[in-house]
């Protein structure tokens, strides 16, 4: 042990170089680019004429900003592995329910466009390699 240091020391280590870790920032830099492309995909179809209750927006936006701060948080912890894994599976597992709702609801609404063909591709892009982290991380 004294080679090595102490078990804080060796435990932040472990969690430093902790795939989940790596997860966590892949998701948390892919997050803008994701959104860049619905915007401009939601904007171009004019997403504020659609006969959508306010509530959906709203609750897609909550459950974003919440995936968003359990991911930040996931990237601040330095010492707990089980915390930093239970933050990134969550986070992960609310990315694709966000993607899930804004795929179901963007193809019941929108009218098909080069745009929402691509946002749509780039959400199942994401919902696979979030489901194929899971199943690593499990």
């Amino acid at each position: 042990m004294a080679e090595f240091g102490d078990a804080d020391t060796i435990s932040a280590a472990f969690v430093r170089d902790a795939p989940v870790r790596a997860a966590a920032r892949l998701l948390l830099a892919t997050g803008p680019l994701v959104g860049m492309v619905w915007g401009s995909a939601l904007v171009s179809a004019e997403v504020w004429t659609w006969p959508v209750p306010t509530a959906v927006p709203v609750s897609v936006g909550a459950v974003l900003l919440m995936v968003v701060a359990t991911l930040a948080l996931a990237r601040a912890v330095s010492h707990h592995y089980k915390v930093l894994r239970r933050a990134v599976v969550s986070g992960a597992c609310g990315l694709v329910l966000v993607d899930l709702a804004v795929l179901t609801t963007a193809r019941a609404m929108a009218l098909p466009s080069v745009l929402i063909i691509c946002a749509l591709t780039v959400s199942l892009a994401r919902i696979v390699l979030v489901t194929q982290m899971l199943i690593r991380i499990r």
